[in-house]
């Protein structure tokens, strides 16, 4: 191997580092954030009336899922951080599904199902997977105030959010865990 040739290879893994504990995001600082409790209203409706296509051909309405607690999880295939979040937002579906919980993927890309379906089967997702329109993202993006993935919105029985969470490294999953517990369990 030559000089150039190594450190290009050196170059490649401390961005793929970064990316892995960091979001795939386009602006700001790229840290992880978790944003939780009474800081936000009722979702908007922007983002409780659209409608969204599922990979299974059926169509999904926020709006329609009053009485669950949902977490929506705007992803893409190609994002590092999404890839390495997915196990932990299985487990929370395996987890809570019959407690009224739900989690809902939604590929911002838009990726084709030609690649979502393998890749949905080979991570062992056992959650809704969909699309999400430009204007949509842009609604989640305006919440958050970020414009990066992974992003996740915690939404209570009642259509109230209950957090927001940013990026796919180990502080944001085990707060996005922890606040999905608390709000699943206490029934709100």
């Amino acid at each position: 191997m030559n000089f150039k040739s190594k450190h290009i290879g050196i170059i490649a893994l401390v961005v793929l580092a970064f990316w892995t504990f960091t979001g795939c995001e386009g602006g700001a600082s790229g840290k992880d954030s978790a944003t939780v409790g009474g800081d936000y209203p009722l979702a908007p409706e922007a983002v409780r009336n659209t409608t969204v296509e599922l990979t299974d051909g059926t169509s999904y309405r926020l709006a329609d899922r009053e009485g669950k607690v949902v977490l929506i999880n705007l992803w893409a295939i190609w994002c590092g951080p999404c890839r390495n979040e997915i196990p932990e937002l299985v487990k929370l579906e395996e987890k809570y599904r019959d407690k009224g919980f739900e989690v809902v993927g939604l590929d911002v890309d838009p990726e084709p199902l030609e690649q979502i379906g393998p890749f949905a089967e080979k991570m062992g997702i056992n959650y809704k997977l969909g699309w999400a329109s430009e204007d949509l993202v842009m609604a989640f993006f305006d919440i958050s105030g970020r414009n990066g993935i992974p992003q996740s919105f915690l939404v209570n029985r009642k259509g109230e959010l209950q957090g927001v969470f940013f990026g796919g490294g180990h502080e944001t999953i085990e707060k996005m865990k922890e606040v999905v517990g608390e709000v699943v369990e206490s029934g709100s």
